[in-house]
């Protein structure tokens, strides 16, 4: 290659960074999730809900309130998010056969996908009200 040439490649590249700078903007490298969020089938009205995350349900970890299970997820920026998950007498759990709750403890430490609402209108910090939890297949 030409000098010239690999300058101007240089120049190019400069020019495309501080143009990403300036505006904010970022190339999203991760299109599987896209795909995926795009196939996904949802129940009837699973649009009304505001908090739908897919990660690992704990329950007794360290810096946790005791006896109250979390979702531990990753969301971008915020590896390792968790949220405290509140359950209600008309919670859904596709967790066995039952769709109650009180099989719950079998999803303990596996991946599951959580469909609800913050407990506190759009702030996580008291929790989520959990409307379906769903055991992901692995």
């Amino acid at each position: 290659m030409s000098k010239k040439f690999t300058l101007l490649l240089i120049l190019l590249a400069v020019v495309a960074g501080v143009y990403l700078l300036i505006t904010g903007e970022r190339v999203d490298t991760n299109l599987d999730n896209e795909i995926e969020d795009e196939q996904i089938q949802v129940d009837e009205g699973m649009d009304e809900y505001s908090f739908v995350e897919e990660g690992v349900m704990v329950y007794g970890n360290p810096g946790m309130e005791e006896g109250v299970y979390y979702l531990v997820y990753d969301k971008p920026g915020a590896p390792g998010a968790n949220v405290k998950l509140v359950f209600q007498e008309d919670s859904e759990c596709k967790v066995l056969e039952e769709g109650d709750c009180s099989s719950i403890s079998e999803a303990e430490d596996k991946r599951v996908k959580v469909y609800g609402v913050p407990v506190n209108e759009g702030n996580l910090s008291e929790g989520v009200a959990v409307s379906v939890l769903e055991l992901v297949e692995e």
